[in-house]
Order: structure tokens, then sequence, then C-alpha cells
């Protein structure tokens, strides 16, 4: 290469960085400006505003949080307020929606070049749909981005999700037409806060769960996928995921970060994704790469109630509540089969699959027989919002 061609890369490359970090700052500041304050928690719901806010909040000097949360949407429902309060923690809820093993692989490496003699606990919160897919998106916070290109495809997307993004605008339209209230936003330390949903499920929770958690559950067809034995779990997707995780692992063992691995509550509508032989073998790769993993997603009351639901894919806060309680109080339970909430090592894992195994069996007899199957009610003790 040519001296002058070299100093002209120099240059060009100098000059594309000092307008990445115009832009970003630019970004930032246009972000603040739309009345959320990211320097203080206060920051959009609407991705991925929220993954490149919540990437800038906790990327600064000054926090102070000890433990976080990684995961997708689901673990937004695992609450600071209960954490703290049973784990001793000063945990921040860092997840994303939408979330994959690419995304907690780049947000917990974030996390540790940030905070790492700061950090005692990551909890990995798994929605079991990682095991269909890698990534559920392309985007990566500007602050992750590992050079000057990434980075300028990062501001690019932020760019346009900021001005050319409808999802947005609607949302700033639907709070406004409900007089200030969001359908949910995002508390100053990362996790869910639900308003409008809230209200309407207290005003009528039968007919709330009829709309947003039971037609999947009414359609022929889930059912019939759960006891054909038909999953989208991808054996390539878990091995890639072991890769990662095994990475990660070793990654919070070096720095003596306390790694705690939970799959939360799955609705029985939505069980059929993950069904099968090779979601079994998933649990156990898991286990063998972090020695144990808390499960609530198997086959039990709590995930028959509909009333425990946000929608079909999402579990209410205080089911959060619950998975937080059994997790760090008391002896863990690694022996009833039909509780909620299980951890799950290499001594029981085998008679957790052969236990689930036989409540799909009795499941499906009731389906063949009836066409459906009888899910819990309000009125029940599986319903943990009484």
């Amino acid at each position: 290469m040519k001296a002058k061609t070299f100093v002209i890369l120099i240059i060009s490359a100098f000059v594309a960085a000092i307008c990445v970090l115009f832009t970003t700052m630019k970004i930032a500041n246009s972000i603040n400006s739309r009345g959320n304050d990211w320097k203080s928690g206060k920051i959009h719901s609407i991705e991925p505003l929220l993954r490149e806010e919540k990437a800038l909040y906790i990327g600064q000097k000054d926090i102070s949080y000890d433990s976080f949360v990684v995961g997708g949407s689901k673990a937004g429902f695992l609450k600071k307020e209960r954490l703290d309060f049973y784990s001793g923690g000063n945990f921040y809820n860092f997840f994303a929606t939408s979330g994959g093993f690419r995304d907690y692989d780049l947000y917990i490496n974030y996390l540790i070049r940030k905070h790492e003699k700061n950090i005692k606990e990551i909890i990995l919160h798994l929605s079991t749909y990682e095991a269909n897919a890698y990534s559920y998106g392309d985007y990566i916070p500007i602050p992750m981005q590992s050079n000057i290109f990434g980075k300028i495809s990062s501001i690019f997307k932020i760019c346009k999700s900021m001005y050319l993004n409808i999802d947005l605008f609607s949302n700033y339209a639907k709070k406004w037409l409900n007089n200030g209230k969001e359908d949910y936003a995002i508390s100053e330390y990362g996790d869910y806060i639900m308003t409008k949903s809230v209200e309407e499920f207290s005003r009528d929770s039968d007919s709330y769960v009829k709309k947003y958690v039971l037609p999947i559950t009414k359609d022929s067809r889930e059912l019939k996928y759960l006891f054909e034995d038909s999953s989208l779990v991808s054996k390539s997707v878990c091995k890639k995921n072991i890769t990662t995780l095994s990475r990660l692992k070793k990654l919070c063992d070096d720095n003596e970060i306390k790694l705690t691995i939970v799959i939360g509550a799955h609705w029985i509508g939505r069980l059929s994704n993950i069904w099968g032989d090779t979601f079994n073998q998933y649990l156990k790769d898991l286990i063998s790469v972090n020695g144990s993993i808390w499960d609530f997603s198997g086959i039990n009351t709590v995930n028959m109630n509909p009333y425990n639901f946000f929608n079909d894919g999402h579990f209410w806060d205080f089911v959060g509540d619950k998975m937080i309680e059994t997790m760090y109080e008391g002896e863990p339970n690694t022996s009833d089969m039909n509780a909620f909430g299980i951890l799950l090592n290499k001594d029981n894992i085998d008679a957790y699959i052969e236990s689930q195994r036989e409540k799909w069996l009795a499941l499906k007899a009731e389906y063949d027989a009836t066409g459906t199957i009888q899910l819990q009610g309000k009125s029940d003790k599986s319903y943990l919002g009484q």
C-alpha cells in the first residue's frame, strides 16, 4: 500500500470516527428531548430504542447495581424490588424484547466489560423460544458494536427507528388517546410497568383472558401440534446456544460472578413450540454447562391457568414474584415433580423428563377423548394473583 493511500485511509477513519461520535451524541440528545432521560433510567419501551437506551444507561460509570437480569421480554416481569428483597442484591433488569442467545452473549459481555469488579450475580432468564432461533433481530446497540462499521450500521438503524418507525408514533398516539397512559412502560430499574392491561384485567378478568390468552388454546391446531409431538425446536440452534453458554459460563466463573439460569413460566397453549426429545436433550445440555437450572416451564397447574398470563406468551409479574420467591427462599425444590419450579440437575433431570412425559400422556388421553383439555380457573389455588 502506498504511503499516500495509507494516510488517506487513516484520515478517513478518523473523520468517520468523529462523525460516529457526533451522531451518537445527537441521537442521545434527541432521545432525551422526547421527554425521556436515559441517564436517569427513564427509557422508551419500543425496540430498538429500549436496547439503545438501556445500553447507554448501564454503561455509565456511576451505576451502582451489582446484579443483573438478562433475557427476552418475559424476563421483564422479574421485578427488582422482589429480587433485591430475596437475594440481598441490587438488581437491574437488562431484558430486551425478542431476545436470543446472540443478544445474551452481547449483553453479558458488555456488562462484565463495564462493571466486572462490581457484579455478584447474573440471572439469565430463558423463555424457551431461544431453542427455536439464535437471534430474533439484528439490532446491536451502538456501545456494544466492536468496530466503526458496526457503529455506523447501528446509527442508521436507530435513526430509522426514531424517525421512520410507525410503532413509535402509534405508541405516542395510543398514550394520548389513553389520557397519558401507555399499555406498558419501563421502570427506572429496567423492568416492566403494566398499566392499562392491569386495569382491563381488574375490571373483567374473564373477558380479558378470553380475549388475550385463550384464543390460541381454542384453536385446535395448537393442541393437535402439542399431542403430535411436533415442536419448532432446532437441534442446530440448541447446539449454538450451548456453545455460547459455555463461553459465558467461563467468563462469569473467571470473574467470580454467579450465573443463575431460569426457564420462566410457559402457558400450556404454547407448549407445542418446544415439546419433545430435542428440548429434553437441550435441558440436559444446559445442566451440563451450568450444573443446575431452575425450570418453571413444564406441565403444571400454574401453567395450565390462563389467569396467570398477561397474554399467550407472557406471565403476569405476580407469577414472576412467585418464581423469585421459589428460587431464593429456603431449600430449593429438587424432588417435587408437580411443584411450580424445580431446580434441575444431573441427578433429577431424567425423573423430571419422565414425569413430564406421563403428564403429557394423560393430557393427550383427555384430548383424544374430549377434543380439548380442562384448564385451571381463577378460583383455583394455581392462580397466583390472589
